[in-house]
């Protein structure tokens, strides 16, 4: 994601979104992403980035798979 935010940047765009699913980071990663860009993750595992509720779309997925 770095990589990608850094290319994003020298192309002159403006403060990017990373958007991952697992707000799992190792070390430093997370401080570094978000030095750069706005860092949004599910809330899966819990995180400071979680901003994307899951709960919802879970429970229409189980319902549906329980009614088939």
């Amino acid at each position: 994601m770095i990589e990608t935010i850094n290319h994003l940047d020298n192309a002159g765009l403006s403060r990017t979104t990373a958007i991952g699913v697992h707000g799992i980071f190792a070390g430093s990663a997370y401080a570094l992403l978000s030095e750069k860009a706005n860092v949004v993750t599910t809330d899966c595992i819990p995180h400071i980035s979680n901003k994307i509720e899951t709960a919802a779309a879970l429970a229409v997925a189980v319902r549906q798979l329980q009614s088939s």
